[in-house]
C-alpha cells in the first residue's frame, strides 16, 4: 500500500506538474494529492489536458483495466466562486462515477468516463469536435449544426424506438447530396459524414459515433463561438 501511495504520489504530484508546466501554462492546479486532482484554466484546453492525463496514467498503470481515471470538466462565468465551482464538479464526478447511460453502454457500470457540456461518456467517445472545429472554416457553422440535430433524432430513436424519429435518415442524405460540392471542400469532414451516414442506416444497431455526434457538434461549436461571433471564417478528476 505504501509503494502504491508514493507511485500515484509520483505521477499526479510530481509528472503531472511538468505536462502543465511544459504544454499547458494556462492551467493552474489548486490541488493534487491522494485520489483527488482539482485544476482551473481556459476551457478549450481542459479537455485536451483530461485526455493527456487519461492516456499518460494509462501507460504509467501498464493499461491495468483495473485502475482507471474519471473527470468532470464544467465551465463557469469569470465572476463564480471557485468553491461554488468545486462544488459543481464534485456533483458531476460522481455521476460520471455512479451513473451510467443504459442505452449506449448497456453492460458499464459507471467510472473510466468523462462530463463534459452536459455529457457524460468513456473516453474512448471523447474526441471528435476539435475535427469540427477545424471544418468549420470550409463547411460554416449551419451544416455542422444539423448533423447535431440528426445525431439528437437518431438518440430519440434509440431510446424509444419510434420509427418516426427515423425521418433524419432521409433528410441527411438530402443534405449531403445537396451540400456535396460544399462538404468535398474538407476530406476529414466528408469522410466523418459518410462515416455517419453508414453506421446511422443500420439504427438496429446502436452506434457510440452516432449517439455523441451531437455532443461532437456543441464541442465544435463552442470553440468556434467567437470566430462566428465576429465574422471570422477560419476540471474535476479522480482515480
Amino acid at each position: 500500500m505504501n509503494t502504491l501511495s508514493r507511485m500515484l504520489e509520483l505521477f499526479f504530484n510530481g509528472y503531472l506538474h511538468e505536462i502543465i508546466a511544459k504544454k499547458y501554462k494556462n492551467v493552474y492546479c489548486v490541488f493534487a494529492g491522494g485520489d483527488d486532482l482539482f485544476l482551473l484554466g481556459p476551457w478549450s484546453e481542459m479537455p485536451e489536458l483530461a485526455i493527456e492525463i487519461n492516456t499518460k496514467f494509462d501507460e504509467y498503470t501498464g493499461h491495468n483495466p483495473c485502475i482507471t481515471l474519471s473527470a468532470a470538466i464544467c465551465t463557469s462565468s469569470g465572476n463564480g466562486h471557485i468553491s461554488t465551482l468545486a462544488e459543481y464538479c464534485e456533483q458531476k464526478l460522481d455521476q460520471v462515477k455512479k451513473e451510467v447511460n443504459s442505452v449506449v453502454y448497456p453492460d458499464k457500470k459507471g467510472r473510466n468516463g468523462i462530463y463534459f457540456l452536459d455529457e457524460a461518456m468513456r473516453w474512448d467517445e471523447f474526441k471528435i469536435g476539435k475535427m469540427l472545429s477545424r471544418a468549420y472554416a470550409d463547411v460554416g457553422a449551419s451544416l455542422i449544426r444539423r448533423l447535431g440535430d440528426y445525431s439528437r433524432m437518431y438518440q430519440d430513436y434509440q431510446k424509444s424506438k419510434d420509427v418516426d424519429n427515423l425521418i433524419f435518415l432521409p433528410m441527411f442524405h438530402y443534405d449531403m447530396e445537396r451540400n456535396e460540392s460544399t462538404i468535398r471542400e474538407n476530406k476529414r469532414f466528408e469522410d466523418y459524414c459518410n462515416t455517419l451516414y453508414k453506421l446511422a442506416s443500420d439504427y438496429r444497431k446502436m452506434d457510440k459515433e452516432v449517439y455523441f455526434a451531437e455532443f461532437s457538434v456543441k464541442y465544435a461549436l463552442n470553440l468556434t463561438k467567437e470566430e462566428r461571433k465576429h465574422g471570422q471564417t477560419a476540471g474535476k478528476i479522480s482515480k
